[in-house]
């Protein structure tokens, strides 16, 4: 086996500086270029590539130096005498030198293929070694991790600070295993701020029921419930156009839910802002009766059954209605009373509002409604037929 340190000139110890400059001077000397037709020349410098190819690449030069080491221990091994090989010469047509020729190439076979077996077998147990201490490391910082961040957790929600508390179990969740324990624990905490805004809502204190939504509502990415009550808070507070505004976020976010549309209706028909009143009720009736042509077809203003739909439907025909009137149109909001009435027979609100609305506008038969509107129960209309109606 050709020893590449000895044909470049180094020590088995050599640096990578010291293999790369005796290679370029050898390289140099015996360039083909310069030993034209030279076949020594050539050859030598075949050996130098090749000494250069294996020595420069750490991987290949470990793997060398195995071999080398091996071959070492072995020659030696054999040297010693407890390696004899006995030849007895036959008959034959080889002479001696090619059977000895054959002999070295199998004994180089074999040592060429241990030193790999060797090698692999080190490399193995080396991954696995670091690959252990890799996961255990990695391990150990969750673990640690998790504590400082669950400690970080308790302290924030024992503060209300609940907007903090779930930004950190949030990055918990990317770095623990126990995903569920997590979550549930989220959901918890989620669970105790809802309840704290209900509460600072219901005592009056709608500034920092606001100032607690908008914090859950960031962490939560904009959930539909927390909207409506965010815009609620908004709208307790007098502060009207933030309360327009989130609604219209809810719509844009939520375009077929008709909660917002309505909310957001009354509240600009009682800033008596009717035509953008208006708009937004078009808007949601045009959702309504793609709900309406979807379950009954183009005929569903004579197909369509009573009492089948949510309330939000009867909510949106009302206060279109009033805003119908406001705006001195009187047909279209007694064509939306009756509407109303017809989805929803057993509600008296349609009855009511179309007897105000004829009451208003001088015209007869408010009575009858007022007085079928007190039988569905409505006291307010019980009190206005007994002082209008004689």
């Amino acid at each position: 086996m050709l020893n590449y340190y000895e044909i470049l000139g180094v020590p088995p110890n050599a640096s990578q500086a010291e293999i790369k400059a005796a290679y370029k001077k050898l390289a140099v000397r015996y360039h083909p270029d310069k030993n034209q037709g030279c076949a020594l020349s050539e050859e030598i410098f075949k050996q130098i590539n090749a000494a250069y190819q294996t020595l420069s690449d750490t991987t290949r030069r470990a793997h060398y130096d195995a071999i080398l080491t091996y071959q070492a221990f072995y020659q030696s091994y054999t040297s010693n005498g407890s390696y004899t090989y006995t030849y007895q010469e036959k008959p034959s047509h080889q002479s001696g030198v090619e059977t000895a020729t054959t002999i070295n190439d199998t004994q180089y076979a074999l040592q060429w293929i241990l030193g790999f077996i060797f090698l692999v077998t080190i490399l193995v147990i080396g991954y696995y070694l670091i690959r252990g201490w890799i996961i255990h490391q990695r391990q150990e910082f969750a673990y640690y991790a998790k504590e400082e961040i669950l400690r970080q957790v308790k302290f924030y929600e024992a503060e209300k600070e609940f907007q903090k508390a779930i930004l950190y179990l949030d990055s918990l969740l990317k770095i623990t295993a126990g995903y569920e324990e997590v979550f549930t624990y989220r959901r918890q905490i989620l669970e105790k701020a809802l309840l704290e805004a209900e509460r600072l809502f219901q005592e009056g204190n709608y500034q920092q029921a606001v100032i607690l939504l908008e914090s859950i509502n960031t962490s939560e990415q904009g959930k539909y419930d927390l909207y409506l009550q965010i815009a609620l808070c908004y709208e307790k507070l007098e502060e009207y156009e933030l309360a327009l505004k989130t609604y219209q976020t809810t719509i844009l976010r939520y375009g077929q839910l008709l909660e917002p549309y309505y909310r957001k209706a009354l509240l600009l028909s009682e800033l008596s802002r009717d035509q953008e009143a208006l708009l937004v009720c078009d808007s949601a009736v045009k959702i309504l009766v793609e709900e309406y042509k979807s379950r009954y077809g183009e005929a569903y203003p004579v197909l369509i059954e009573p009492n089948m739909f949510s309330e939000i439907h009867l909510k949106i025909f009302c206060v279109r209605a009033r805003v119908f009137h406001r705006l001195n149109n009187l047909r279209r909001a007694l064509n939306d009373c009756d509407w109303a009435a017809q989805l929803f027979p057993n509600r008296y609100e349609p009855y009511l509002l179309k007897g105000k609305i004829l009451y208003e506008n001088q015209q007869s038969g408010f009575c009858l409604y007022w007085q079928k509107a007190e039988r569905l129960g409505s006291s307010q209309a019980s009190k206005l037929k007994k002082e209008f109606c004689k």
